[in-house]
């Protein structure tokens, strides 16, 4: 069986980070005492499993020393519970295998978009809608910056990725000549797939898709081509993920600690664990402690393609640490709700374009629902828009149907906690959203 063992000893870069947060400091001396207990747990952690595994044996397929103080290890499944009783031992995960699922849309690694047909650029309605010309145009393109990603691989021999890999690590270090491939630091595979441990080169198409979108550089004349969002960065790439589309909670873990020491300022992880919608998954925990530790790294995770309802993000994006990027198929950009109210006039940013673009209302503030879709929740005495208390949404459901608002976005004023104003919506029974003017416009 296989599984993640984190030891009683936390690394010493995170106590570090942990104590620095409130205001505290650790001594030097205090650091080598604790590198020294996280080795000691190490070796106290191998000689049990020397005894408890006997002939049977086992194997370390991973060390830990910053995501956690620990090692993935595979054994019998019968001294599981008792490693689990060890001294030394904090907690054990089961080291799961992900099999990643298919959005509504098609595969996940269908790259929808993504890409251009035979002599077009893709990514040119993304480029648009970010007007990211304008940006590049400021010096915004990624220059100097390297993304780790964490997926399938990459083709590193596609025209679009050419110049996109260093022959240093992102760190600026030399890496070792088992590290280069044809003299490159293309990143790292996990995955037994007769490939060597320095490449991570794609099986799958997935990652070459992510990696299209960030770096793509728009060079292939022979076929689909794709210009990313930031064509001068420079990419690392981690295979986690096999041409399955599948992959281990121990890979992905060593994958972020291994792209966060490698030097990566950013990381990419469009995967995810669909039934793991907490925040104590095994990967949001290594995530946790590695942004704690490092707090110029920024880690990108996707939500999942579980759809849009509560307790549906996947771990580890469930993570308060990291950026969680959900994506949205809508259709409209831009648009903009005019509120006229007595003759002052504000702007809200729709998400859709099958509400009403504009509502006019008189003096005292009357109710128009906008077909079901959208309600300017008026407060008790009907004067203003109201600020999402109960008793507003008391008098406003004095007369109605609660089954006819079901969809309906409701319009507030800030003054009321958000949480508290949602929990009264949907204690009517009622699945919509609520939009809080921040703003006079």
């Amino acid at each position: 069986m296989s599984v993640i063992v984190e030891l009683e000893s936390q690394p010493a870069e995170l106590v570090k980070s942990v104590n620095g947060a409130v205001g505290r400091s650790v001594s030097i001396f205090a650091e080598m005492g604790l590198k020294k207990e996280a080795a000691k747990d190490k070796n106290e952690l191998k000689d049990a499993l020397d005894e408890l595994a006997g002939e049977s044996g086992y194997t370390v397929t991973a060390e830990y020393t910053d995501a956690l103080n620990g090692y993935a290890v595979t054994v019998p499944q019968s001294i599981v519970d008792d490693i689990a009783e060890l001294d030394c031992v904090y907690a054990v995960y089961p080291n799961e295998t992900l099999q990643i699922e298919d959005n509504e849309n098609g595969s996940a690694a269908s790259g929808q978009g993504g890409a251009g047909g035979s002599g077009s650029i893709g990514m040119a309605d993304s480029r648009a809608y970010f007007n990211m010309e304008k940006l590049h145009g400021a010096g915004y393109t990624g220059k100097g910056v390297t993304v780790g990603i964490l997926d399938t691989g990459i083709d590193y021999n596609h025209p679009d990725f050419a110049g996109v890999f260093s022959d240093k690590k992102p760190d600026g270090s030399s890496p070792s000549a088992e590290e280069l491939k044809d003299g490159l630091f293309y990143g790292r595979n996990y995955i037994n797939n007769g490939n060597g441990a320095n490449d991570p080169m794609d099986d799958h198409g997935h990652g070459s898709h992510v990696s299209g979108t960030i770096a793509g550089q728009g060079k292939n004349t022979g076929g689909k081509s794709t210009l990313g969002i930031a064509p001068d960065v420079k990419l690392a790439m981690y295979k986690v993920i096999n041409s399955q589309n599948s992959c281990q909670t121990a890979d992905v873990v060593k994958g972020m600690e291994d792209a966060v020491n490698d030097g990566c300022e950013i990381l990419s992880m469009s995967l995810g664990w669909s039934s793991a919608t907490g925040a104590d998954h095994a990967t949001n925990l290594a995530l946790n402690s590695l942004a704690l530790q490092n707090e110029d790294v920024l880690f990108v995770l996707c939500a999942g393609n579980n759809g849009s309802a509560s307790y549906t993000l996947w771990a580890p994006s469930t993570s308060p640490l990291a950026l969680s990027v959900a994506n949205a198929i809508i259709p409209s950009e831009n648009r903009l709700l005019t509120v006229s109210v007595g003759g002052n006039t504000g702007k809200l940013r729709l998400i859709r374009d099958d509400w009403s673009s504009s509502v006019t209302v008189g003096g005292d503030i009357t109710v128009d629902n906008l077909n079901g879709k959208m309600v300017l929740l008026p407060t008790v005495d009907g004067t203003a828009l109201g600020t999402g208390t109960q008793a507003e949404f008391d008098a406003f459901f004095k007369d109605k149907t609660h089954d006819d608002y079901n969809g309906a976005m409701f319009v507030v004023e800030r003054g009321q906690n958000f949480d508290d104003t949602v929990a009264r919506l949907n204690a009517l029974g009622i699945k919509g959203a609520i939009t809080v003017i921040n703003t006079e416009a």
